[in-house]
């Protein structure tokens, strides 16, 4: 992980690696990181130089200070033990952004709205120094000195993807967790590839063939919007998802149908056909696309026999007509006793969301409720 520190698709693909083999993959933690990446307990910690902004010189004097004055308590400790190692605002957003100093007790939100006048106390006090004159600082008690800092602000905390959005700003990847996460299931279940088949490995090889037809399901992370030779718009998109990030092409014809599901933040299932050029990532010519919310379920609701049906359809029928029950999604029937499954109508589709099936799951047991998805 620390040699591909700079391949920022590779590392992702390592650490959800590690993270499907049930390794946890820790934030950087200003107390804790080196600059490559290290083991920590039965995790691997977030190395210090995967975070833009901060150069070796400055993380040989984190540790440094670190090991010779132990831990830093707090940002002011931390400002002030450093205010001669090129300390800046720019690196101060970086570190906070990348959660390095969430051992601190304070919210990211909250430390952003300080660290500001934080510089500005400790070059204060420094100029002070310089004079020779005394900080009130220096002449009171330490449980004293809080008092007299920056006051924090009650503020809260970002809302999960702006956090994720910030880490991904500052390490090329969303470090403590993906935006991707809750639809795991449904990428798994609908895709045929992922961006990890698109890449190239060290012998320049992919894990996909050129002209076959593939599935990849994620986010859409980036879009450039070009001309094409007829003067029809078509655009190249990046495509990310929990192993990493390939380029889809959407040609002028699919653009033009497809224009309102492809943009940045958007999540969608794509289905094209693949190209490969030697020595080079895949590439995907998209044929359709699909949004997440378009995908449709079919939740299937496994029943020991006719007997039992009859005396549930009701109930079953009647899980459209619950609040947020009515949806796009179907409901399939199957008879273990007589073998036979049936889809109810159109007029029974539900919203299975996640709510929907717990409670499913409740009324016919864990093993008796599954889901599906329709070919996209």
């Amino acid at each position: 992980m620390t040699s591909v520190m700079d391949r920022t698709a590779k590392l992702g693909s390592y650490i959800q690696e590690c993270r499907s083999l049930g390794i946890d993959i820790l934030a950087p933690d200003i107390n804790e990181s080196r600059g490559g990446f290290t083991v920590f307990e039965n995790s691997i910690r977030y190395g210090l130089s995967a975070i833009k902004g901060v150069g070796r010189n400055v993380i040989d004097a984190i540790v440094k200070e670190r090991e010779a004055g132990g831990h830093y308590r707090d940002l002011y400790d931390f400002v002030r033990r450093l205010s001669n190692a090129g300390i800046n605002r720019g690196l101060l957003d970086s570190l906070i952004k990348a959660g390095a100093f969430d051992c601190f007790g304070l919210t990211r939100k909250q430390m952003i709205n300080i660290y500001m006048d934080v510089l500005d106390d400790v070059a204060r006090d420094k100029r002070s120094v310089t004079t020779g004159q005394m900080s009130l600082l220096d002449i009171v008690a330490p449980e004293q000195q809080q008092e007299l800092q920056v006051k924090i602000p009650d503020v809260g905390e970002y809302d999960r993807e702006t956090l994720l959005n910030f880490e991904k700003s500052v390490t090329g990847i969303f470090v403590s967790g993906h935006p991707l996460d809750e639809y795991r299931k449904l990428i798994e279940k609908v895709s045929t590839a992922c961006t990890g088949d698109f890449m190239t490995d060290e012998e320049g090889h992919v894990n996909v063939k050129d002209n076959d037809n593939a599935v990849v399901a994620g986010l859409v992370s980036a879009v450039t919007k070009k001309t094409d030779k007829k003067g029809q718009t078509m655009a190249f998109v990046t495509l990310e998802d929990l192993f990493g990030s390939m380029e889809v092409i959407v040609f002028g014809r699919d653009y033009s149908i497809y224009r309102d599901s492809i943009y940045e933040g958007s999540k969608v299932v794509i289905r094209g056909r693949v190209s490969v050029k030697e020595d080079e990532d895949g590439k995907l010519i998209a044929g359709t696309i699909t949004p997440f919310d378009k995908v449709v379920k079919n939740v299937w609701i496994r029943l020991p026999d006719m007997g039992i049906y009859r005396r549930t359809a009701e109930y079953i029928m009647s899980l459209k007509d619950q609040p947020n029950g009515r949806g796009r999604d179907k409901i399939v029937i199957y008879l273990s006793a007589e073998k036979q499954m049936k889809t109810l109508g159109n007029e029974y589709c539900i919203n299975g969301d996640d709510a929907m099936l717990q409670q499913l799951k409740q009324r016919f047991g864990e093993q008796s409720i599954a889901v599906t998805y329709d070919r996209i």
